[in-house]
């Protein structure tokens, strides 16, 4: 009988000290106890789900692989309609998809724009909010590059033009307000990404005077090893590490055929309850993009 007791108490105590170790992306059982752990958390009167969501831009090749957009967006559409996040940043969103968006889902408008013109030419990072409940407080894009006002620019050894659209918003439920940047780092340019993750990093010492919380989501093209993470993990946390009910699946689907966690959010300023990636098929759509979405369940401080 003490055997049995000591065994007992020496399981509980491994677990305990297992469960409550951070994930650090090396540790393949602590990874298998995070898939464990994964479950729906329900919202409460005072907590919100914010999603991030790459919905791979519109394009004939894809169309001619089977993963083009009319196809896809169904799928997209039904998503949200289940999903139901109150703010969302989305990447590679060309104006005629946010359209598509806004005309099939309810009660969603957008801050962002296109980052060619800075009008409505190329893909946006744009932020939708559920307009009955959230209020835009302010809100605009910059360009990552040296001259960050200036639309279409290219910076450093970028192989694209990449913007950052940022909203100060307000819970009109709550009363409580936040900030929100959302962004897509380049994906060859290793100069650039860490270029535009400094460039982003002293635009929120900018703007967030009043140290008001903050969610920053991306596909960072990636992973949260990257030394480029480092400056921000010294001010705000990742969901996906922090959430005690979490997951460790890969965010970056390839349709099928890649893997990868480079979509990521971090937070500063509130609580976390759930991380979640959402890779269930929707209107019978197997990939609705090349990549899954990404949510977390946030409650004020």
């Amino acid at each position: 009988m003490k055997k049995h007791l000591f065994l007992l108490t020496a399981l509980s105590l491994s677990c305990i000290l297992a469960c409550n170790k951070p994930y650090d992306g090396s540790n393949p059982k602590l990874e298998e106890l995070v898939v464990h752990k994964d479950k729906e958390v329900k919202l409460t009167s005072s907590s919100f789900k914010l999603m991030s969501f790459n919905v791979r831009y519109k394009n004939t090749d894809d169309d001619k692989a089977g993963h083009g957009w009319e196809k896809r967006s169904k799928g997209v559409y039904e998503m949200l309609s289940v999903q139901k996040p109150l703010v969302m940043g989305v990447q590679e969103c060309l104006w005629t998809q946010r359209y598509g968006i806004l005309m099939n889902t309810k009660g969603y408008e957008t801050v962002g724009v296109g980052r060619n013109d800075g009008a409505e030419s190329g893909e946006a990072m744009l932020i939708f909010y559920q307009k009955d409940s959230i209020e835009v407080v302010n809100s605009g894009t910059f360009w990552l590059s040296a001259t960050p006002d200036v639309p279409g620019v290219k910076g450093w050894d970028a192989a694209c033009v990449r913007t950052c659209t940022w909203a100060r918003l307000k819970h009109k439920r709550i009363g409580k307000e936040f900030f929100y940047f959302n962004t897509h780092l380049d994906h060859k340019g290793k100069v650039a990404r860490s270029e535009e993750m400094k460039l982003i990093q002293k635009k929120m010492s900018e703007l967030n005077t009043d140290g008001l919380p903050c969610v920053f989501t991306a596909d960072f093209n990636t992973d949260e090893n990257d030394v480029i993470f480092d400056d921000i993990k010294k001010v705000m946390r990742s969901a996906r590490v922090e959430a005690p009910v979490s997951d460790s699946h890969a965010s970056y689907n390839g349709f099928g055929n890649s893997s990868g966690k480079i979509d990521h959010i971090w937070y500063s300023g509130f609580d976390v309850a759930e991380f979640k990636t959402v890779s269930s098929s929707y209107a019978g759509v197997s990939y609705i993009s090349d990549h899954n979405p990404i949510y977390a369940i946030f409650s004020f401080k």
